[in-house]
């Protein structure tokens, strides 16, 4: 999984960020729900991390069957 681009949308009441994440080819968008660009950043690193963790745990497990 890597980190494509972060973008805002703009909205009437608050900006909204988005970020696109490439997963194994494909493309893919997940909504933050976040209005400042630092704590956008922040939150897709944190994803990033949680999703590497996922992915080590799901290999460790496979070489323990």
């Amino acid at each position: 999984m890597k980190l494509i681009s972060i973008f805002k949308l703009p909205r009437k009441k608050k900006d909204i960020y988005y970020a696109d994440f490439s997963i194994n080819g494909q493309k893919k968008r997940k909504s933050l729900k976040i209005s400042t660009k630092d704590e956008t950043v922040k939150k897709c690193n944190e994803y990033l991390k949680k999703w590497e963790l996922k992915k080590e745990k799901l290999r460790f497990e496979n070489n323990l069957f």
